[in-house]
């Protein structure tokens, strides 16, 4: 059989394997939240007894967390989540221990995969009786699942290192260079070594990014896949060791399979994992890439072993034939990958939208590079060999630092989810008073006017004017979104909603984002052309029916006794209220006037023109905390939170003048 002919068939091969894939369902990657009931923004006539939450994935349930908050940021009491369909469902059961009363509802959770490993967090809110008016669906931005953590890409990157250059060792040593391979001492069980330690770096990395300890994530279905791998890899590191010091072609090509064996098992723990056809694609597309890559690695080495009259020439056209036909398969078989993995056509066209998509496009134009940099070698580079022209050995070393950014690249890659969650279904509150914040970009060449209808926590309606900075003449714009962070509040993850247009400088649209009440960060993002610009505003969001007693007496600071429905009570003062340091007093009483044991306390300080500051607290009693800060001049906003040892929390917010 020619090689023209061989060539042929792995081309065909590669087509038919991806017109198969093709017609496959995208990859779910990540467990993210496909719908909820109730819906997320929805105000139901009377409380759901359950809550229902429908990822794309099968989650842990004791690797993952879920958590209910009312409107005063309150803990929800909660049953045991359960899965609603038996231990394959893919839907978690959120039951209330009591039946929840009028007010709106957070649902928060923190979803690790059984499928991948991968954490997913997010939240939903929906309101009991306290909104009236229809229901008005708007679909809000999609939101993406968190960034991989350094440690994970590092752990990938060396598992990805060390098998590429077994494989590699066993098919081009075996393929293009008659057996030999090149510091095989030392390259076999460092290779090895390499992909064991970053099998176990992967199990750490996860560990540490889904908070659990190491038995409770060894004990977890999302870390059998890590366990599996690094038994296998263990398995690496004898073989190729052997392989290494016995010397012979069948230790060799041992320790090859060896590698790809553990290829395959990092495929069935991967976003392929959930569709055996894509596993076997990915385990194509890792074998074939340590071919290419791998390959002219060994060959770098190989001519640095062998310099002079003695240049590995034949060896070098025959790497250059084999990785031509491995380039053929890599191809197509990330095309098949890609185009499953972003779910179609459509997907494919709007690549750019999420984090998965910007980080494949430039793994894709690395990976461009380092194809034009082996045509040069095939057509130039070794042409020269025979004439000890160093220039092979030149390009070849560039193209194996390139080839470790393409491993870090796809580390990274690994860990995004290939799909924005699903858009909110929010709903809009009937009109009533507004809360209007302003703010200007960096560069003062704009300035936004945001206005939330009715501004408490719930849904809300949001306008927001665009405007030149100097003159305040509308400005042509084409798209704009905001995005909330509640301040001090890590549990709830900042989302982002897409707003309409609706006429002149005006941009509307609705959302269930503002749930708690506290400080927030809200940051416009305002597309014109090709700029974006970011304006960030600071908003604060009362408490519902708050009731604030102020008692002012002469050389005494002032003291805000803000009272809940409960009879619960948060004190607070700063002394001395005037510009400079001061000290921040909180204290919390229970119904009967006792002093409320708490668990922990946040201040947030807002100065007139300023950033949220989330200022740092000491316990002074069990119900009593102080911070030490630094106050201006003029009137500043406070935002209190407490939460006490029975579960409770209380909130509040006072607006004080600083002499």
């Amino acid at each position: 059989m020619t090689r023209r002919t061989i060539a042929r068939l792995v081309l065909a091969s590669s087509l038919a394997a991806f017109a198969l894939a093709a017609g496959a369902g995208p990859a779910a990657a990540h467990a993210g939240l496909v719908s909820s009931d109730p819906a997320d923004g929805v105000t139901l006539a009377t409380p759901p007894a359950e809550v229902l939450l429908t990822f794309s994935e099968p989650p842990d349930l004791p690797l993952s967390t879920f958590g209910m908050l009312d409107a005063t940021g309150a803990e929800v009491p909660l049953d045991d989540p359960e899965l609603a369909e038996g231990q394959s469902s893919r839907q978690v059961m959120l039951m209330p221990s009591a039946p929840l009363a009028d007010g709106v509802y957070t649902v928060t959770f923190r979803v690790v995969s059984k499928t991948d490993g991968h954490l997913t967090a997010g939240s939903i809110a929906f309101g009991v009786g306290a909104v009236t008016g229809d229901v008005v669906p708007t679909a809000s931005a999609p939101r993406e699942a968190p960034w991989p953590s350094a440690l994970s890409v590092i752990g990938k990157t060396l598992l990805y290192v060390g098998l590429v250059m077994l494989v590699a060792a066993a098919v081009v040593g075996m393929g293009a260079f008659a057996g030999e391979v090149p510091a095989r001492r030392v390259l076999l069980p460092v290779s090895g070594v390499t992909a064991l330690l970053g099998a176990c770096v992967m199990l750490v990395a996860e560990a540490r990014t889904v908070g659990a300890g190491f038995g409770a994530i060894t004990r977890s279905d999302a870390g059998e896949p890590f366990l599996r791998l690094i038994a296998v890899c263990a398995v690496v590191v004898v073989v190729a060791t052997i392989a290494a010091f016995r010397g012979d072609r069948v230790w060799l090509v041992v320790a090859g399979d060896a590698a790809a064996a553990a290829m395959l098992v990092r495929a069935t723990g991967g976003h392929a994992g959930a569709q055996p056809l894509q596993v076997v694609v990915q385990w194509i597309h890792f074998m074939v890439v340590a071919v290419w890559v791998g390959g002219f690695t060994l060959l770098l080495l190989l001519l640095r072993a062998r310099r002079g009259a003695d240049a590995p020439v034949a060896e070098a056209r025959s790497y250059s034939r084999l990785a031509g036909l491995a380039l053929l398969v890599v191809v197509a078989s990330g095309l098949v990958r890609a185009f499953n993995e972003l779910g179609g056509w459509s997907a494919i066209r709007n690549v750019l939208d999420t984090s998965y998509g910007t980080t494949l496009v430039i793994k894709v134009a690395i990976v461009l590079g380092l194809v034009a940099l082996g045509a040069i070698n095939r057509t130039k580079a070794i042409p020269k060999l025979e004439d000890g022209s160093p220039m092979l050995s030149r390009l070849i070393g560039v193209e194996a630092v390139t080839a470790v950014v393409i491993f870090g690249v796809t580390a990274t890659l690994t860990g995004l989810s290939p799909h924005a969650q699903p858009a909110r279904q929010v709903s809009g509150p009937p009109a009533a008073p507004a809360v209007t914040v302003e703010g200007s970009d960096f560069a003062t060449t704009m300035r936004v006017q945001l206005i939330v209808t009715p501004g408490t926590p719930g849904p809300n309606d949001y306008e927001l004017h665009v405007m030149d900075y100097d003159t305040g003449q509308p400005l042509p714009t084409d798209a704009v979104s905001l995005r909330f962070e509640a301040v001090g509040r890590p549990d709830v993850e900042a989302a982002t909603v897409e707003l309409a247009p609706m006429m002149g400088d005006h941009w509307g649209g609705q959302g269930a984002e503002l749930s708690l009440p506290g400080p927030w960060i809200v940051t416009a993002t305002i597309t014109a052309g090709s700029e974006a610009t970011e304006v960030p505003m600071n908003l604060s969001i009362a408490a519902p029916d708050q009731q604030v007693h102020v008692a002012e007496q002469t050389g005494e600071p002032t003291i805000y006794t803000i009272t809940a429905a409960d009879g619960k009570e948060l004190q607070y003062y700063a002394d001395p209220a005037l510009a400079g340091p001061n000290q921040l007093h909180l204290t919390a009483f229970d119904a009967a006037g006792q002093e409320l044991p708490l668990d922990l306390a946040t201040i947030v300080v807002t100065p007139a023109d300023g950033t949220p500051q989330v200022v740092d607290v000491t316990r002074f009693s069990p119900g009593h905390f102080v911070a030490n800060t630094t106050l201006d001049a003029g009137t500043v906003h406070v935002d209190l939170l407490a939460t006490a040892k029975d579960g409770s929390t209380l909130t509040g917010a006072v607006d004080q003048t600083i002499g």
